[in-house]
């Protein structure tokens, strides 16, 4: 029997969650001798970088389809699913990973993994879902969707094919989804991010400082997370994260350095392991982004014997369960984190049990053999 031809889509592949999610899909792939091809129309990271962001070592042909066009954001997302059609005909399968189907073809065999729904992005008049009391959408915004013409298109996106199966990342997502498309409960599938979840306890003695883990970027909050370390100069804090921004991140650097804050620790597109020891050794986690539709860092830090402290919104209310442990403003997590700090290790320990209880749902494991059963039925 001949091999089947796999495709993943991505107007752009770089660092980040979605990345993570393809990586354990290309594992799952390779153990079925199958090497896909990732179709985008650029790479902005390499097999090197996989190996040393990720510690994954996995067999794939990254393939570059027409040319990196110099467009807005979200009219790079719509060409490449256009152009994209053009280069599918030939594959039993096509992966997509560009959170919509919108202007891919309708005959094809897909499988959809949706971190959040770009209509959804776009039709909403703010700036962005993160930002909810932010700016309005700009007529001229240059670097994202000049016009408002993605805004427009967005209009006419009112189904999705029956071949294209929907898997999204949360229930948040999943019910965001049902509200965009005719869709029922049953063609919309809940398919947590894989985490590298193990039944091994970490064992390494916490430090008691705050870890924080998210590219540098304005939604994730950064600068935010910096003004909450300068009200709690009794901890140390270590932000981690790829630098997706280089205006924001010299914001940040400008901020500290203006300030004076010495509690403060920055470490841009650190390696792998670096990552992995700082969650290991850390007693906090601090994750700011407001709606994050799952938050693959917050199961990877309570995977590490980290205690989250996250916002009240999205799909982080699905995996830090204990409610006192969420927040809604700056305050509230200044106090929430003061309030961790005064505790004994022995409470620290049975926040650290209850909450490790509640990721295996998350795991690697469970994600592959789910994605290996949808295998069995696409191909």
């Amino acid at each position: 029997m001949n091999k089947r031809k796999v495709a993943i889509i991505q107007n752009r592949f770089q660092r980040g969650g979605r990345m993570q999610v393809i990586i354990h899909m290309v594992k799952q792939l390779n153990k079925r001798c199958i090497v896909p091809d990732l179709l985008s129309f650029q790479s902005n990271i390499t097999k090197d970088d996989i190996k040393n962001a990720y510690g994954e070592d996995i067999e794939f042909t990254f393939k570059d389809i027409f040319m990196n066009l110099r467009i807005p954001f979200e009219w790079n997302i719509l060409c490449f699913n256009f152009i994209s059609r053009f280069y599918l005909k030939n594959y039993d399968l096509v992966i997509n990973s560009n959170n919509t189907s919108f202007l891919l073809p309708k005959d094809i065999n897909m499988v959809s993994y949706v971190h959040f729904p770009r209509k959804k992005r776009n039709i909403i008049p703010q700036k962005s879902i993160h930002f909810s009391k932010g700016n309005k959408k700009k007529l001229l915004d240059v670097k994202s969707d000049l016009f408002k013409i993605a805004h427009y298109l967005y209009r006419f996106d009112r189904s999705i094919s029956k071949r294209d199966l929907q898997l999204a990342n949360s229930d948040y997502t999943k019910e965001t989804l049902l509200s965009l498309y005719p869709l029922g409960k049953q063609e919309v599938k809940v398919m947590y991010p894989p985490v590298n979840v193990s039944s091994d306890k970490n064992n390494t003695p916490k430090k008691r400082q705050v870890v924080s883990l998210g590219r540098f970027s304005p939604d994730k909050r950064q600068l935010e997370q910096v003004k909450i370390a300068q009200q709690i100069p009794e901890l140390e804090f270590h932000l981690y994260g790829f630098v997706n921004s280089n205006t924001y991140y010299n914001t940040i650097e400008s901020y500290i350095a203006h300030h004076s804050i010495d509690n403060v620790h920055l470490h841009p597109n650190a390696p792998f392991d670096d990552i992995k020891n700082a969650l290991a050794e850390s007693a906090f986690f601090l994750h700011s982004l407001r709606r994050e539709p799952f938050g693959i860092t917050t199961v990877q830090a309570i995977q590490n014997g980290c205690i989250p402290v996250v916002h009240n919104s999205g799909g982080q209310a699905e995996i830090v369960s204990e409610k006192t442990l969420r927040y809604e403003n700056v305050d509230e997590a200044i106090d929430i984190i003061k309030r961790l700090n005064r505790k004994k290790d022995s409470v620290l320990d049975n926040y650290r049990s209850s909450l490790r209880n509640n990721i295996e749902n998350y795991s690697a494991q469970k994600f592959e053999q789910e994605f290996d059963k949808i295998l069995e039925e696409k191909l």
